[in-house]
């Protein structure tokens, strides 16, 4: 089935699925040409090309990602997860993805961390 034909949580899952488990391939299958991106190290970044090269850092060292909920309706989803690195620890993220036409068009990110919080 094409992604295009997919509801936005399914693709959301799909999308986090593949790059916790360093499939980077998969993910890009996601996102869109013109994706733009809004986080706590960056405060906006657009275009896939730079948005799948920080994906790709982020992937590093994943040891584990555990999705503790997740909805959505017909054109976001947010997924929220426990994400672990050996040198990070654990760190509870969510995730607003944007769909249009089967791709993620936009990834807003919060997250904490025990680090972050002491």
């Amino acid at each position: 089935m094409a992604a295009r034909n997919l509801s936005p949580l399914t693709i959301a899952l799909a999308f986090t699925k593949a790059w916790a488990s360093n499939d980077l391939a998969l993910a890009a299958s996601f996102v869109d040409e013109d994706i733009v991106f809004e986080g706590p190290a960056t405060q906006e970044c657009a275009g896939a090309a730079l948005y799948l090269d920080d994906l790709a850092k982020l992937a590093e060292g994943v040891t584990n990602v555990q999705v503790l909920a997740a909805f959505g309706d017909a054109h976001k989803a947010v997924v929220m997860y426990n994400l672990n690195k050996a040198h990070l620890g654990t760190q509870s993220c969510a995730k607003c993805l944007t769909v249009a036409n089967g791709k993620i068009r936009h990834d807003k990110l919060v997250f904490i961390s025990a680090r972050a919080a002491a």
